[in-house]
């Protein structure tokens, strides 16, 4: 029996990231750099903010999008995956509102890094693909700040700072 793919979403999308995935994690640093450019151009209001790592949050998501894309591991592994990343995404100050700026900056940066591979079937796959990622995101956030919650209400010292 074949591992089932962590793309299980959508079965026609798959073939598209997958293709995808392998191109741009060929030159990871400069999907990286696009990215976080494109974000910073989506965020302003946040690229100004210090305490927000837009460069940090950039380059977890690329290699976190790019594994889960490539990856045979059961879908169950990448949607823990995911949640790990939320979950750091949330400590970082990442909220639910700039996953919707970043959905609209990665397929810019996927469409510009693509050249002549785009077409709007690899966009929808990418719409698709990041609709299937975001509430595992989101699942990690929600389970890190009930930790912090429950770190705080037991006394726990670095529940303030964590």
């Amino acid at each position: 029996m074949a591992t089932q793919s962590p793309l299980a979403f959508d079965p026609g999308a798959t073939p598209l990231i997958r293709y995808s995935a392998d191109r741009l994690a060929r030159d990871q640093e400069e999907f990286i750099r696009q990215l976080h450019s494109d974000v910073t151009r989506l965020i302003p209001d946040q690229a100004g903010d210090r305490s927000l790592d837009l460069r940090a949050f950039c380059e977890r998501m690329v290699k976190s999008l790019l594994w889960v894309a490539l990856t045979d591991q059961p879908l169950h592994v990448a949607a823990d995956a995911l949640r790990q990343v939320g979950a750091v995404n949330w400590a970082d100050g990442i909220s639910d509102a700039h996953y919707t700026n970043f959905a609209h900056a990665l397929v810019q940066t996927v469409r510009y890094l693509s050249d002549s591979d785009w077409s709007a079937s690899m966009g929808s796959a990418w719409i698709s693909y990041f609709l299937w990622v975001r509430p595992h995101l989101l699942a990690g956030a929600e389970q890190a700040a009930a930790q912090r919650a429950e770190d705080a209400a037991s006394g726990h010292p670095d529940a303030a700072t964590t």
